[in-house]
């Protein structure tokens, strides 16, 4: 292969990449997920992904849990979490790149109601339980 071919072939591959946002994207996250329900009352977290299990942690009030990770290369990132406390038992999605891709800090605060996020970006929202 000539050296203007394989040039070539280099600036056409390094365009596809950069167009598709693999090149040079900060895919370094952090999620945070904090006990703000009322009533002073105690929750069981567990959240996960397909590859990672963070395992049970029981929040005091105001207690939080949190983890740092990176955005698979196909952009399919998913983590989920489980909450209990007293009877009541709800999930919710943690972070789902469609919904999440310009959210590089989050921080989830468990309300009775539902989750709600704020993150440094200021996407905020609160969501139903799913």
């Amino acid at each position: 292969m000539s050296p203007f071919t394989q040039s070539l072939l280099v600036i056409c591959v390094l365009t596809f990449l950069s167009m598709h946002n693999v090149i040079g994207e900060t895919t370094d996250r952090q999620i945070v997920v904090y006990n703000s329900l009322e009533g002073r009352l105690n929750l069981t977290l567990r959240c996960q992904s397909k590859d990672d299990d963070f395992g049970f942690h029981d929040l005091q009030p105001d207690e939080h849990f949190g983890w740092n990770f990176n955005v698979n290369i196909i952009h399919t990132t998913l983590y989920f979490c489980s909450v209990k406390w007293n009877n009541e038992f709800h999930h919710f999605d943690a972070f789902r790149y469609n919904r999440d891709r310009y959210r590089f800090v989050l921080y989830w605060y468990i309300k009775e109601a539902g989750p709600c996020v704020v993150s440094a970006e200021g996407i905020n929202g609160c969501y139903p339980w799913k």
